[in-house]
């Protein structure tokens, strides 16, 4: 699985924290996270587009793409934890996970996404949503594991 995240690098104690749980997923699964450089473009149209650019720079044309996007799906821990395992189990595709720019994401990449996902109703700052994202795919792992780390 990819993380793919559209984002300066983060501060030093959200990093400690994104690395603590980076460490642990490792332990299930094959985890890459890559960061993107934003545009520094000053118009919101043609921010959109330098990084929908990059984002597919990085796909493959069959991979499974999932946008982690406000307008996305909402979901619990156990309902992504078994959306982790139908992935999982599809060994055929890559799957990659999204987070867009400052801006969102263009239209292209909204039409190139297999699946849009949201964290919550609430905005975070990129790297916080990394943080949040990297521990419910650490929390999914080991629910599917039957390990005691969840309590829900």
């Amino acid at each position: 699985m990819i993380l793919l995240t559209v984002s300066k690098k983060p501060d030093v104690v959200l990093q400690e924290l994104i690395t603590s749980y980076e460490t642990r997923l490792k332990h299930y699964i094959s985890y890459q996270p890559k960061l993107l450089k934003p545009s520094t473009q000053s118009a919101a149209g043609m921010i959109k587009s330098e990084e929908s650019q990059l984002i597919l720079k990085e796909l493959r044309q069959d991979d499974y793409l999932i946008l982690l996007d406000h307008q996305g799906y909402l979901k619990t821990s156990e309902e992504l934890a078994q959306m982790i395992q139908k992935r999982l189990n599809d060994s055929s595709r890559r799957t990659v996970f999204c987070i867009g720019g400052a801006y969102g994401f263009h239209d292209s990449i909204y039409k190139r996404a297999d699946f849009k996902l949201s964290l919550s109703q609430l905005t975070f700052p990129h790297q916080l949503c990394r943080l949040v994202f990297t521990e419910q795919l650490y929390r999914a792992c080991t629910i599917l594991r039957g390990e005691k780390y969840h309590h829900g």
